[in-house]
C-alpha cells in the first residue's frame, strides 16, 4: 500500500537543472541528452519504512491546558513536545507556539503504517498517524 505526498518538493526541485537541459534541447530541436527523471531520489509515494521528514506548518489553534497544536495540513492536534518552531513569525523564534507560529517536525521518521483511504501513514517515533501530504520522502521503504 502507499499515499501518495501532495507536492514532490524536494524530489523536483532536485531534478530541475536536468529537466531545464533536456527542456532547452526539445525546444531546439533535438532530443534530451539523458531519461534521468527518476534517479536515485525517492519518489513521493510513502510506504512502509519510508523514511520521511515533514514539511513547514503553520499552528492553527493551541491547547495549552493539553499542550497541544492542531494543523489541518498535518491531521489534526500535535503534541507540542513533538515539533520544533522554525521561524520568528509571532515575534521570535523560542519554542513558544502561538497561533501563526511556524513549525516542523525536526527529526527524520519512519513510516509504519500506510491508510490509503485516508491519505495518513503512521509514524514509529511518533506513535501516531499524520497525513501524507505534510510529509516528504527522503528514503524509499518497501
Amino acid at each position: 500500500m502507499y499515499a501518495a505526498t501532495s507536492c514532490p518538493g524536494p524530489w523536483i526541485h532536485a531534478r530541475m537543472p536536468q529537466i531545464v537541459k533536456d527542456v532547452k534541447a526539445m525546444m531546439a530541436g533535438s532530443k534530451p541528452t539523458t531519461n534521468k527523471v527518476q534517479g536515485n531520489l525517492p519518489d513521493q509515494i510513502l510506504t512502509v519504512g519510508s523514511k520521511v521528514r515533514s514539511i513547514g506548518m503553520l499552528v492553527e489553534k493551541v491547547d495549552v491546558a493539553n499542550q497541544m497544536v492542531y494543523n489541518s495540513v498535518a491531521g489534526g492536534w500535535i503534541p507540542s513536545k513533538d515539533v520544533d518552531e522554525v521561524d520568528a513569525r509571532d515575534g521570535k523564534k523560542d519554542q513558544i507556539l502561538n497561533v501563526g507560529s511556524g513549525f516542523a517536525f525536526p527529526h527524520e521518521m519512519t513510516v509504519g503504517k500506510v491508510d490509503v483511504p485516508s491519505d495518513s501513514v503512521y509514524i514509529n517515533e511518533l506513535g501516531y498517524w499524520l497525513k501524507a501530504r505534510c510529509l516528504t520522502e527522503t528514503k524509499e521503504g518497501q
